[in-house]
């Protein structure tokens, strides 16, 4: 790989493959992205883009692998930027995608949970990621979803423009690497397998919340007949009590009239 002069005048080169340019913060081995030197925030940070333009409203299929998130205070960017009629990004080549500039123009999943497009936050609080990860950046028909580990987190509709993938690393020993990237027919087969996943895990979750629900129900139901049995029993020892009570009452009474007989008859 020879490094040349690309957009914003850094250093960058031509990847194989699924990436295209990158920056000269980082460096490619095949397809595994590593940064070796850090970003600066707001400022420029490693990064590479995709090699595929893909137009507007077609489907598009990457997943990428975190083989390293080298610190907790340097987040990573998954995204696709989007490009104007002239094919031209909005953004410079590493060029923080947090900034005004990026508005609707960079669209990403923040390793801290953050989905985003430029600096204002689209979902927040979701599911942060990192080493180990799979991640899967889809588009299809305007929309972009973010997706971790097969599973949907957010997703972000009514994106204009053809888009390229790319990402965008913080801390050296960041690494990720592109495992697999599908266009057309196949990332319409990708994209629906990914929804057939969410719609069994979904019937799965809403199965096992039935039985969690059911046991609940007959835990709750074996817990009230334990109380009802204790009362019977309460109640069956309070008129036990009470006839006991009650038949020594009368052999105290018996007892009393027949010794007065006894008393009368000798008399």
């Amino acid at each position: 790989v020879v490094l040349g002069r690309a957009e914003g005048g850094m250093a960058s080169a031509k990847g194989p493959r699924g990436w295209g340019i990158f920056t000269d913060r980082c460096m490619l081995e095949d397809t595994l992205l590593s940064a070796i030197r850090g970003g600066e925030a707001g400022g420029i940070v490693p990064m590479v883009r995709g090699e595929v333009e893909v137009p507007e409203g077609q489907p598009a299929s990457w997943h990428i692998k975190i083989v390293d998130k080298a610190s907790v205070k340097g987040n990573i960017y998954i995204g696709i930027e989007t490009l104007d009629e002239s094919g031209q990004h909005a953004t410079s080549l590493g060029k923080d995608w947090y900034d005004e500039q990026a508005v609707g123009r960079a669209f990403y999943y923040s390793s801290d949970g953050d989905i985003c497009s430029g600096n204002q936050i689209v979902m927040s609080g979701g599911q942060t990621w990192g080493t180990k990860d799979m991640m899967q950046i889809q588009t299809e028909k305007g929309t972009v979803s973010f997706c971790k580990n097969g599973v949907t987190i957010g997703k972000i509709a009514d994106i204009k423009g053809s888009v390229r993938l790319a990402v965008q690393l913080h801390r050296p020993g960041d690494k990720v690497l592109l495992r697999r990237e599908m266009y057309g027919a196949a990332a319409e087969r990708d994209i629906e397998k990914r929804k057939v996943g969410e719609k069994e895990m979904e019937a799965e979750r809403e199965r096992l919340e039935r039985e969690a629900e059911e046991a609940r129900v007959r835990a709750a139901e074996e817990k009230a007949e334990k109380l009802r049995e204790i009362q019977r029993q309460k109640e069956e020892e309070a008129a036990q009590l009470l006839r006991e009570a009650e038949e020594a009452k009368e052999r105290e009474r018996l007892g009393g009239v027949e010794g007065g007989g006894k008393k009368k008859g000798e008399g």
